[in-house]
């Protein structure tokens, strides 16, 4: 079977087309249509059979005419218009405030999309025309889809910035979140971590035994660890927090560390499947910026976690009132066992 011969077949479920005719409705959202021909776009239902051919020709046979092969691309389908349903329930709600992005931004979206995938393809619209048709796609058919994908996103971007748009965030949460992330760390010790990461303990104790004998630890490192981002730098990891040690390489590792001076060679120690030895640096205490310096951040900060907590209680309750008092009718035909309530 070619390619060009399967792209046009009719996948039929108990007398049903997936492919229905184009002006078929599918769903019905509070008396907007979605009709099938834009169900199987947003699917890509045929560009993911002919990938399917490509990759497996057997695998694409009990997809399309097995009774279960059929039933599972007609629950994808169900799927797909599922999230087609809640996505045409957005636009309406920002239809609704007043936030819809207009015909002219999402043209412009469009056309700024089309003409990066000819760049990237290195194509004229010609011989690309050519080769979505491959895909059983058309020029409008692409158009249609990057005009609802981005209506969706801008309706919802706008919705977020209107129902956020009087955040706020007070100079109190702005001093006690610098008291707590930044003041809090003012003692805090860092020391400066040199490592050689090993395989086994035989190796571990070779490397050992050169380091002992006089040997250059960072030339050892570079010779003889396994791991490459440390090894090239002569084993240097750079200045570490306790904390960040204790993540990286255990507790009993990190106290070690942080109780011993300047050129101590630790090790060798087992960590997780490896084994490492270490040289302790230089000791450093952290720099603690200056409130001013960081108040921007934080305001930024404490700002978008305030957006983020009001965008999603008005989601979980506003979305779910709208589509609880909409008038959704699901047309297609789905499998029995998945005859959810929309």
């Amino acid at each position: 079977m070619k390619r060009s011969v399967f792209m046009v077949l009719t996948l039929t479920i108990v007398g049903v087309s997936i492919f229905a005719n184009a002006a078929t409705p599918v769903a019905i959202v509070n008396g907007e249509k979605v009709n099938s021909d834009f169900l199987n776009l947003m699917a890509d239902l045929k560009r993911i059979l002919s990938s399917v051919y490509t990759i497996d020709e057997k695998f694409f046979n009990v997809l399309t005419s097995t009774e279960e092969g059929l039933l599972f691309l007609q629950r994808y389908r169900y799927e797909v218009l599922k999230d087609i349903v809640d996505q045409a329930l957005v636009q309406q709600m920002a239809k609704k405030d007043g936030v819809y992005p207009s015909e002219e931004e999402v043209k412009t979206f469009v056309d700024t999309q089309m003409k990066n995938a000819l760049n990237n393809l290195g194509m004229n619209e010609k011989d690309f025309e050519k080769y979505i048709a491959e895909f059983g796609l058309t020029l409008d058919d692409l158009k249609k889809k990057f005009s609802w994908i981005y209506a969706t996103n801008k309706s919802l971007e706008n919705l977020k910035e209107k129902v956020t748009q009087d955040a706020t965030v007070t100079k109190e949460e702005i001093e006690n979140y610098y008291k707590e992330n930044y003041l809090s760390k003012k003692d805090q010790v860092q020391k400066e971590v040199y490592i050689i990461v090993l395989d086994n303990k035989d190796s571990s104790t070779e490397a050992l035994r050169r380091i002992l004998k006089g040997e250059n630890f960072e030339d050892v490192a570079k010779e003889m660890s396994v791991d490459s981002e440390t090894a090239k730098d002569g084993g240097k990891i750079g200045f570490l927090t306790e904390d960040k040690m204790k993540y990286l390489l255990g507790d009993d590792i990190a106290k070690k560390i942080m109780n011993s001076p300047k050129d101590a060679i630790l090790g060798p120690y087992k960590a997780g499947v490896k084994w490492v030895i270490i040289k302790v640096g230089d000791s450093k205490k952290e720099k603690i910026p200056s409130f001013e310096e960081v108040r921007e951040e934080i305001v930024e900060k404490l700002l978008e976690k305030k957006k983020e907590e009001i965008w999603n209680k008005w989601w979980n309750t506003e979305f779910k009132k709208f589509k609880e008092s909409s008038e959704i009718k699901i047309l297609m035909y789905q499998p029995a066992k998945e005859n959810e309530q929309q």
